[in-house]
């Protein structure tokens, strides 16, 4: 992991630094989460592993499936080909938004509540958060029934569980500890 993101992290910041510039940050966020999801794709990695299809003509490929006409843009995928830098694109897209937030003052939140939240309750919990990071949020919402009941707020990574599925995991730890620490005494 940590080699993924020792790859990744210098292409995400001179992209960041090249988009930034340009002023086109949201068109090279677009580029990257499309260049991903072909990158990803089962068919994709099949092109890409198959040594058939040299560097040149991956590149083209994906030129032509992304249907890129900007030549700075289209220099980025020859450089992450060329680089055999394409299976490391996924790390590159998240540390380029990571820049991004960090640019815009803005935190992704990953909110898991067990019931549907209303548009008020996002809304209040979005400014109880802002108001606790100083930062806008941008919020993520889902549902999972397993959390019975409460939430889990995932930021960066920073993990918040206030759920009671969460609440009855850490009682059950607490009496293992115990009574594994009142066997270790006796």
């Amino acid at each position: 992991m940590a080699n993924v993101l020792a790859i990744a992290r210098p292409y995400a910041q001179a992209l960041f630094a090249h988009a930034t510039a340009q002023n086109q940050r949201a068109e090279y966020g677009i580029l990257l989460d499309n260049l991903t999801c072909i990158v990803e794709h089962e068919e994709m990695q099949r092109v890409l592993a198959n040594p058939l299809f040299d560097v040149k003509q991956q590149q083209m490929f994906i030129i032509e499936l992304l249907s890129l006409e900007d030549t700075a843009m289209c220099q980025v995928i020859e450089l992450l080909a060329h680089n055999k830098r394409l299976p490391y694109v996924s790390a590159i897209n998240d540390r380029f938004k990571q820049l991004c937030r960090e640019a815009d003052n803005t935190q992704a939140a990953t909110i898991t509540s067990a019931q549907v939240l209303t548009k008020t309750q996002q809304k209040q919990l979005c400014k109880t958060l802002e108001a606790r990071t100083g930062k806008t949020i941008e919020p993520h919402f889902q549902q999972d029934d397993t959390l019975i009941g409460g939430l889990t707020i995932k930021m960066g990574d920073s993990v918040e569980d206030r759920s009671i599925s969460g609440l009855l995991n850490q009682l059950k730890n607490t009496l293992i500890f115990k009574e594994e620490n009142n066997h270790a005494t006796t």
